[in-house]
């Protein structure tokens, strides 16, 4: 006869792989997701990688970037602006908080 510990673990079990499916997204969800952010419009999207911007920046240039983006670039280039080659910073930059609000 199975002891009462030995007969709860099964369903311990059970109750564990039931959390991880809910706590993890289905690939279904990154279909959904993915689809979603195809749609955004490119004035929402980084100059230099196409991404959704979440910290922008716009340069002196008129060009808009995701922060980190830019700041890595501008780290690989020596300081030059990777769409115009001409000499930026980081602090000539400004943010742009009506892009991360649309």
């Amino acid at each position: 006869k199975l002891s009462a510990a030995s007969q709860q673990q099964p369903v311990m079990l059970m109750e564990q792989t039931a959390a991880a499916v809910t706590a993890f997204p289905r690939q279904e969800n990154y279909h959904v997701l993915g689809s979603l952010l195809s749609r955004v419009p490119l004035e929402l999207c980084c100059a230099l990688d196409g991404q959704l911007l979440i910290d922008p920046v716009k340069s002196p240039h008129g060009h808009v970037f995701e922060r980190a983006s830019l700041a890595a670039a501008l780290s690989r280039s020596g300081s030059r602006c990777p769409l115009t080659g001409q000499p930026l910073t980081l602090t000539e930059c400004h943010r742009v908080p009506e892009v991360r609000r649309a």
